[in-house]
């Protein structure tokens, strides 16, 4: 996500000039496919999983102008934000019953 997310980072998700919820559709239709590609096969466990929910929710504040001094200082949830980019916790878009599951194929024996 580090990639695409950069590339359009100055242009639409740091420019004040465009909505909160045209920012957050476009998440929604760029960089969530991205960062959840391949989703299908994944052996997903707790570390992954709180890894991309980080990287989530970095993106989700840096949208939104808050830095995380700000997120301390005035109690900020990240569901608060979501609301505002009009987006879904993280969780809704990962099928839970994936955490935990047995890895198949090659793609589990490779990581």
């Amino acid at each position: 996500m580090t990639g695409a997310f950069a590339a359009l980072k100055r242009d639409i998700f740091k420019n004040r000039r465009i909505c909160l919820k045209t920012r957050g559709k476009f998440v929604a239709a760029l960089c969530l496919p991205i960062l959840l590609y391949g989703r299908e096969c994944w052996c997903l466990t707790e570390k992954l999983f709180s890894m991309i929910s980080t990287a989530f929710r970095k993106a989700v504040r840096m949208m939104c102008g808050v830095r995380w001094g700000q997120v301390i200082k005035h109690r900020i949830t990240t569901n608060s934000l979501l609301e505002r980019l009009g987006l879904k916790p993280i969780r809704q878009y990962i099928d839970p019953r994936m955490l935990g599951r047995p890895c198949r194929g090659a793609a589990c024996r490779e990581s």
